[in-house]
């Protein structure tokens, strides 16, 4: 009987390793995942698909992404269907009692108790939303005693969930009393509000316009700025906690920071200049991620003032949340649900004579090599040709032999 030991799996810049190790007369199977390191940092991260038991109706997406401070608690929102939460970082997944809908973005405060989410409602004249407020983790979900606004497909909450705001075509709404009344806020021209960022305690105010400029108000939506802001395709605005450190991105391909509450904005060419979607913010301003509409998600540790690609699946990022300290990141890619991952998982099955090797396709076209040591130059392709299967997932069959193997995935191009 032939023995295999899975001893780890890991991802650096150019290649993952795992060992296999082939001997005769017993089995046995054990398992760890460490990180390669080079210099004393870890090269690139991967975004790995959550076990959602739900797919967006053919033609829809999800749309919303929120997390508590810790990210154990998520909330996801689709366009059709119900909206699903999970309360141990992603593992697992429940459909909530939220009604199935066009559901649109969603917010959570801090604990990840109180959260708020929008409709689209699109029936005949103009199209409007519904506001639905949890105050028990998502469980049970109910609209306000008030009449439905004008169609808004971004949310945010303060800390606490005392204040919160929605924004979409036309109008900005606040409620300082978690969600209980909504009053339309006195902005400037919001042609189309396309995403909405508060402080921790709800006093300073970011909103991201897709046809024109970036607005920001210090004082609770009294008054109203747009520094030096260009006007622009604005796609989604994040913001520290106390509202000094923003991050806003755009379709201009340029990802923007500003360390003064919006007075004043500074513009970087990141990755390929992509058109980006989505992004979000640790609570200090310091760890950035930004999504865009298809290419590498990028992240940052310094406030933006760098940036570096991870590995993601091919399609459009609608959403993505952080966790207060940055070390959790979500995101939603072409139907799923990712979490950032330190490498990419290289698992394994017995399958008669054969070693069945496993990991996530990628357009990057990590290609799989084998070596009988570990130190070995000798790396050669595996040569049998991968199954693809429906769930993104390559598989390789080796027919199984005594002695040493050792596998590793192998980027064709370095990363960034």
């Amino acid at each position: 009987m032939a023995c295999v030991v899975l001893i780890f799996s890991c991802l650096r810049r150019t290649h993952t390793r795992t060992k296999i190790h082939m001997r005769k007369h017993f089995t046995k199977v054990a398992l760890a995942a460490v990180c390669l390191l080079a210099g004393g940092h870890c090269l690139a991260q991967v975004w790995v698909p959550m076990n959602v038991p739900f797919q967006p109706p053919a033609g829809g997406w999800w749309r919303g992404l929120t997390s508590s401070a810790d990210g154990s608690k998520l909330a996801a929102t689709p366009t059709g269907g119900p909206i699903y939460l999970s309360s141990d970082g992603g593992a697992t997944w429940l459909a909530s009692t939220a009604p199935s809908n066009s559901w649109f973005g969603v917010a959570s405060s801090a604990d990840g108790k109180t959260l708020v989410a929008i409709t689209g409602n699109f029936g005949g004249g103009n199209p409007t939303s519904t506001i639905y407020i949890s105050t028990n983790a998502g469980l049970t979900w109910s609209p306000p005693n008030m009449p439905d606004v004008a169609l808004c497909i971004s949310v945010a909450c303060s800390t606490n969930a005392t204040v919160m705001a929605a924004v979409g075509c036309g109008a900005l709404y606040l409620s300082t009393n978690s969600g209980t009344s909504w009053n339309l806020a006195q902005t400037p021209s919001l042609i189309c509000g396309e995403s909405v960022a508060l402080s921790g305690d709800g006093s300073r105010i970011a909103v991201a316009t897709s046809e024109g400029l970036l607005y920001t108000s210090p004082d609770g939506g009294n008054s109203w700025t747009s520094g030096d802001s260009i006007v622009s395709q604005w796609m989604s605005v994040a913001s520290s906690a106390d509202g000094m450190k923003l991050v806003a991105v755009s379709q201009n391909g340029l990802i923007y920071t500003s360390t003064n509450a919006g007075t004043n904005w500074s513009g970087r060419v990141v990755s390929s200049g992509a058109g980006w979607f989505a992004v979000a913010s640790s609570t200090d301003g310091t760890q950035l991620v930004a999504a865009p509409s298809a290419g590498p998600i990028c992240i940052s540790s310094d406030s933006g003032a760098t940036w570096k690609e991870t590995i993601s699946l091919w399609g459009s990022h609608y959403a993505v949340t952080s966790s207060a300290d940055g070390g959790k990141l979500a995101v939603v890619d072409q139907g799923k649900i990712c979490s950032l991952q330190p490498s990419i998982p290289l698992s394994y099955n017995v399958s008669s004579n054969n070693l069945v090797l496993s990991w996530m396709y990628f357009d990057n076209g990590f290609n799989l090599q084998q070596s009988s040591g570990l130190n070995s130059a000798n790396w050669t392709n595996v040569t049998n040709a991968p199954t693809f299967t429906d769930d993104y997932m390559l598989h390789v069959a080796v027919p199984m032999s005594a002695g040493n193997l050792f596998f590793r995935l192998q980027a064709p191009t370095p990363l960034q």
